[in-house]
């Protein structure tokens, strides 16, 4: 089993509350210095990693193209390197691997219970995406087959039993097409993929803990600001609603 996160840009920081199994391995890819703690085995990488100059998506490439860098049969863990891992992380990601499962997401409550709270809370008011932009990805989306109907997935934790390059190659492909930020791929490509999945309980952040300063491992803030009226954002859902979310 190997535990991989990165640290691009700068912009996260391994927690020092960390729990290590010795028997687990572990990997961050870095492209800028970094404190090295931990028992990580720290890989360096170049800032303009598959031709991106845009720090976001490079870490993306890391979570989203894992047979890049890891064999396809691989047991693989994606961790957000912000985020701090308990014992039970450990114990949780084996009882995963000891299915037959292909992917596993991290099972937490989350305030956006529709598609379309996640499109105005996480894209349009955070300015991550213009309402004309958003309206757009939407008809790529209806035009490959996705019902708009798959709830929101925590995702900063994601279990690999083996990798399948097409639904990676397929999810990677949708992102770059779409908002900076991967839920809304990620879901279109799982439904569209037809992808057998499980969500792994974080009852009372057994799993993934978010005491300790959490929020204080982000070394740097996104630099999101929302730069659309209220009434284009609204003007925008609607359409979205009617458009593909009534038939």
């Amino acid at each position: 089993m190997v535990v991989y996160t990165c640290v691009i840009d700068g912009y996260d920081k391994i927690s020092e509350l960390n729990h290590y199994d010795s028997n687990t391995k572990y990997i961050c890819f870095y492209d800028k210095e970094v404190n090295k703690i931990g028992p990580w085995e720290y890989v360096k990488v170049s800032d303009s990693l598959g031709g991106l100059t845009d720090p976001f998506y490079r870490s993306r490439y890391f979570r989203i193209l894992p047979y890049k860098f890891f064999d396809i049969n691989d047991k693989l863990v994606w961790i957000d390197a912000g985020r701090i891992h308990t014992k039970k992380f450990i114990e949780a990601s084996r009882q995963f691997f000891s299915k037959d499962i292909p992917l596993a997401f991290l099972g937490k409550k989350i305030p956006h219970k529709s598609f379309l709270e996640s499109v105005e809370s996480n894209y349009l008011k955070k300015g991550l995406i213009s309402p004309s932009e958003i309206i757009n990805y939407c008809k790529v989306l209806s035009d490959l087959g996705w019902s708009f109907k798959k709830p929101p997935i925590v995702s900063f934790v994601i279990w690999m039993n083996g990798i399948n390059v097409s639904y990676c190659d397929f999810w990677w492909d949708l992102f770059l097409k779409g908002p900076k930020r991967d839920l809304i791929s990620m879901l279109a490509s799982l439904e569209i993929c037809e992808m057998k999945y499980m969500q792994i309980p974080n009852l009372l952040n057994e799993v993934i803990s978010d005491k300790g300063d959490h929020k204080l491992n982000r070394l740097k803030p996104y630099n999101w600001s929302n730069t659309y009226s209220d009434d284009e954002i609204q003007t925008a859902i609607s359409y979205i609603k009617k458009t593909y979310l009534t038939k």
